[in-house]
């Protein structure tokens, strides 16, 4: 064989070369819904190739928008679940009225995208008013004198409570910039609406921002499966589960509180606010409880 048929030779198989990377840049911009059969011929490789390297970039585009549309549509709407289950002094006779205080302070904190434990603050509160607890009090909610004399009173806890905060979610806006990131979890209006706005009165404190949205988890219960309003135990076994704890006891409760909201959030549920508690006092009656 001589020099000039090894030449042709090699030409050939270049341009065969040539040719089935053509045809290949062709195929793989079909599949991505160009069609250049038309243009073979008239533009260069680089050309195709630079159309594939677009048709790429855009569908890489077209797809995180997908999947950024699916996440932010399943993440729930705040950053931060705040499960809280207050317990207050009583007797067996209490009424509305009565001067109820604080005495646990619990609070979970469970992450609104992974429905995780962050982390956990609770405290006995000292009552102020009336230090001594009622038989029916210590039986209700199994908590001792002794764990009431040995603690803080609530604005110490409260302070407390605004130093954990920050201390999971820093921030140069102080307790304000929490407002649209997180929101308190409880079973009914009550812990916040009533037993806190007693001891806010009672220490003439103001109730930060970030305190005033709720997600009652009883009435999101109801509407989200259609069931009658009905108490923690119930929800529970509504949902096929079983109370964890002792009941009364404000941990406890708030962490089957907890397992409802992950159990909803399982359940495909987007969890959103239920009520706002207003900057008035809901109760005219307490106006009589001020100092």
């Amino acid at each position: 064989m001589n020099q000039d048929t090894n030449t042709e030779t090699a030409a050939s198989q270049n341009e065969q070369d040539a040719a089935s990377r053509m045809n290949d840049l062709q195929k793989q911009l079909l599949e991505l819904g160009i069609d250049v059969s038309s243009t073979i011929g008239k533009v260069s490789r680089s050309n195709l190739i630079k159309q594939l390297k677009q048709a790429k970039s855009r569908l890489k585009a077209t797809q995180e928008a997908a999947v950024k549309a699916e996440r932010d549509a399943r993440f729930q709407p705040y950053r931060i679940y705040l499960v809280c289950d207050i317990e207050a002094t009583c007797d067996s006779d209490s009424g509305f009225d009565f001067a109820s205080e604080v005495i646990e302070f619990p609070v979970i904190a469970i992450d609104g995208t992974t429905m995780e434990t962050v982390s956990t603050f609770r405290r006995y509160c000292r009552p102020i008013l009336h230090p001594t607890l009622t038989d029916f009090c210590k039986q209700f909610t199994g908590i001792t004198q002794e764990q009431t004399d040995a603690a803080d009173p609530f604005t110490v806890v409260f302070a407390d409570f605004l130093e954990w905060m920050l201390s999971l979610y820093p921030s140069t806006d102080g307790v304000s910039a929490l407002t649209d990131e997180v929101i308190f979890v409880t079973d009914g209006p009550w812990d916040l609406r009533d037993f806190l706005e007693k001891e806010f009165i009672y220490s003439n404190i103001q109730r930060p921002d970030f305190m005033r949205k709720i997600i009652n988890i009883r009435s999101l219960y109801t509407e989200l499966y259609g069931k009658e309003k009905t108490n923690l135990d119930g929800m529970l076994k509504g949902l096929g589960m079983v109370f964890e704890g002792r009941e009364h006891c404000g941990f406890d409760d708030a962490s089957n509180v907890a397992r409802i909201l992950r159990r909803m959030v399982e359940d495909g549920h987007r969890i959103e606010k239920t009520s706002d508690i207003s900057k008035k006092s809901s109760k005219g009656s307490w106006k009589l409880l001020r100092k």
